[in-house]
């Protein structure tokens, strides 16, 4: 199945092994301990994060599934394990982060995380975007932790009811 046609792809060693290592060292201190499995604005406190980011790599894979020059809105960084974990209950990403906050029609409710400021865009904008979910372990269909309602990013934004 393609990303048109379900709303997600899978793709297998979408970065280099030299590249997931990299991240793995960099990453691979107590600071995650604390941070109950994630790590928000990752891009601002990994520079192999911030690296692939604005790699021209990832801004042409970027630039394969939408039109205009790609910019990085958020990135966080999971490790989930049994005894260290972010629970997240089943929801659509509506939201984007931002240096500051604005008024625009359409653009709310607003929350700060970490530090930033996030909003929920207008649907037409979260319709131009794209996510990268990069597993840097032995993740499969069996065992990894996401799941995703197929065709769900042809309804537009849901209820917390529907999914």
């Amino acid at each position: 199945m393609t990303l048109l046609q379900s709303g997600f792809e899978l793709l297998q060693n979408f970065i280099d092994s030299d590249t997931a290592a990299a991240i793995i060292e960099e990453v691979n201190q107590p600071l995650l301990n604390a941070q109950g499995g994630g790590i928000r604005n990752a891009d601002k406190k990994f520079n192999v994060i911030a690296t692939l980011a604005s790699s021209d790599y990832l801004l042409a894979q970027a630039s394969r599934y939408l039109s205009g020059c790609p910019h990085l809105v958020r990135a966080i960084l999971f490790d989930k394990s049994f005894n260290n974990n972010w629970l997240v209950t089943w929801h659509q990403d509506k939201t984007v982060a931002v240096s500051s906050t604005f008024e625009k029609e359409g653009w709310g409710p607003w929350s700060f995380k970490d530090g930033v400021h996030h909003v929920q865009p207008p649907l037409e904008v979260l319709e131009s975007m794209i996510t990268f979910r990069i597993h840097l372990d032995g993740s499969t269909r069996k065992n990894g932790c996401l799941k995703v309602v197929p065709n769900s990013h042809r309804l537009g934004l849901l209820s917390h009811g529907i999914y």
